[in-house]
């Protein structure tokens, strides 16, 4: 056992899986284990039901739309359920144990098609709006029209952007290195997620520290 937590160096004492005893590693890697077939169940069931562009939809593919939807909320249930599990087998583990495990769970859905929403397709359409010089504080995605607009759902046509201009000009910068190309844009919009999500690795064990919280918590609870 160490004596300082790898996340940061304070705290209390870290466990390693090499530390642990042989039943509480057997959880260890148990919850893991569930959480990565959640994730992968969350990833096959979405290339079935999940928000696919509207060209990669045809009538057969409509047919594994309902096992898809079940697989995928089976997905959901294994991966809470691993979260939790891992929560109580190693209460006062270090950082790194929850980012190897974080990596493993998030593996499977980065390739997977968007989930329960069509909202990037939203966010792909106003950054190439910006590049196109239309306002997407005045018009929403109906101004730009064609294919790329026809991915949004009718109720979100005529809505202008709620979005900053930070994260517009993120959409921007992926559109234009997409270009054409739709699956792209979406890969792209996946990857600034991503960063999103390592900034916020990154940063929680710090921000726990400063207010007396433990980091592992922060970050098994936050990320």
């Amino acid at each position: 056992m160490r004596a300082e937590d790898d996340a940061g160096g304070h705290g209390k004492p870290s466990i390693h899986l090499a530390d642990i005893g042989g039943w509480q590693r057997a959880g260890v890697i148990g919850s893991r284990l569930l959480g990565l077939a959640g994730s992968v169940a969350i990833a096959v069931g979405g290339f079935a039901a999940g928000a696919l562009p509207m060209a990669a939809v045809t009538d057969r593919w409509r047919e594994y739309a309902g096992p898809g939807l079940l697989l995928t909320y089976m997905g959901l249930v294994l991966l809470c359920a691993a979260w939790w599990w891992l929560a109580r087998e190693i209460p006062v583990a270090s950082g790194r144990e929850l980012l190897v495990t974080c990596a493993l769970w998030a593996g499977p859905l980065v390739v997977c098609p968007p989930l329960f929403s069509r909202d990037v397709y939203s966010y792909v359409a106003q950054g190439s709006m910006v590049l196109t010089d239309i306002d997407v504080y005045q018009y929403g995605v109906s101004r730009l029209g064609g294919q790329l607009a026809a991915e949004v759902p009718e109720v979100w046509q005529h809505t202008p952007a709620p979005y900053g201009p930070a994260f517009l000009g993120v959409a921007a910068v992926v559109v234009s290195a997409a270009g054409s190309d739709l699956v792209t844009g979406l890969i792209g919009m996946r990857l600034a997620a991503l960063a999103g999500l390592a900034a916020l690795l990154a940063c929680l064990p710090a921000l726990a520290r400063r207010c007396g919280a433990d980091p592992a918590e922060a970050l098994w609870l936050g990320a």
